[in-house]
């Protein structure tokens, strides 16, 4: 199997270059707070995206009749989606995780907006362009995840800044259990897009650090000092055979997600020491190896998928092996 690391680096720099965002802020690291002291009041002022504490007041109160019909319409597809995704037995984190991916699976960029002459769609800067539309620019994006959490009463916060670039952008800060983790739900939805395509976790709940290798973090962003809520904690499975492999890839692929947490037994071989940030990749050395990357290609394979590339994050258990799957 062959690594695609070319691809892998290109269709990150196509995620890098997707973004529009409503304001930008000068930013440093200086000064950075601890995620215990932390007001998210504090950091900065959204007021350039689109006020969504209309709807979801109405949705904590039980009661939308004072809403605009503009309003009303956003409450109501919020509703219907938290009836198809949402239910009362999931975690915080689960809950979360589905809003994320029903966004990314539900909402295409708006590459009008992308245009020598841009010719963004109506109203691809808020929620109603995203979830109703189905087209959005990244302010849409986070406008609806903002609004998705704060009906869930999880704290939630938006950021605007750049990227590392110097592209106006915009994204999220989720608080669980008292400890913040990053949320880039732009990123994490390909253009172009396709119906049907697997979703990516590639910016859901990482580090500060993580977040700061291609986001301009503003002055006062929290750090991150748990990966108990990270993707890849909250995924990790450990495996001890190939057999065990196969039944991961398979199931992550049943679960529409283009990513598997693994974490190895010794018996494999592989040595586990560092942890790569999101654009960096992972190619093992390790003896006998080889056989491990034929045995997951094959089975990434099997699962409809033409390639992979590796990448290694911090879990609770220790450092996992997460293998990326990639199309055609």
């Amino acid at each position: 199997m062959k690594f695609l690391k070319a691809l892998a680096v290109a269709l990150a720099a196509a995620l890098l270059a997707c973004c529009s965002a409503q304001g930008n802020e000068e930013s440093t690291t200086d000064s950075l707070v601890d995620s215990a002291d932390f007001d998210s009041s504090d950091l900065n002022d959204d007021s350039e995206l689109y006020d969504t504490s209309a709807i979801s007041d109405a949705y904590l109160i039980g009661e939308a009749d004072a809403l605009s019909d503009f309003d009303l319409a956003i409450y109501n597809k919020v509703c219907e989606i938290f009836n198809e995704v949402v239910s009362e037995d999931m975690s915080d984190y689960e809950k979360e995780l589905a809003l994320h991916d029903w966004l990314i699976e539900n909402c295409t960029y708006d590459t009008g907006s992308l245009r020598a002459i841009p010719r963004p769609s109506e109203n691809c800067e808020n929620p109603y362009g995203a979830l109703i539309d189905g087209e959005a620019i990244c302010s849409g994006y986070t406008s609806s995840f903002k609004l998705f959490m704060d009906m869930l009463e999880i704290e939630c916060m938006v950021i605007q800044s750049t990227d590392s670039d110097g592209d106006e952008h915009a994204w999220n800060a989720v608080g669980l259990d008292g400890n913040w983790y990053y949320v880039d739900c732009t990123w994490d939805d390909p253009v172009p897009d396709e119906d049907g395509r697997a979703v990516t976790h590639k910016y859901f709940n990482i580090s500060y650090e993580e977040m700061a290798q291609s986001h301009v973090l503003p002055n006062g962003s929290p750090q991150t000092q748990s990966v108990e809520f990270s993707f890849y904690n909250q995924e990790a499975a450990s495996v001890d055979s190939f057999e065990e492999i196969d039944e991961c890839i398979a199931l992550s692929a049943e679960k529409n997600q283009i990513e598997t947490v693994l974490l190895p037994d010794e018996s494999f071989g592989i040595t586990l020491n560092e942890t790569d940030l999101p654009d960096d990749y992972y190619y093992p050395s390790d003896e006998g190896y080889d056989d491990f990357e034929a045995a997951v290609g094959e089975a990434v394979q099997d699962a409809g998928f033409s390639s992979c590339f590796f990448q290694r994050k911090q879990t609770e258990q220790g450092i996992a092996l997460v293998v990326r799957f990639v199309y055609d």
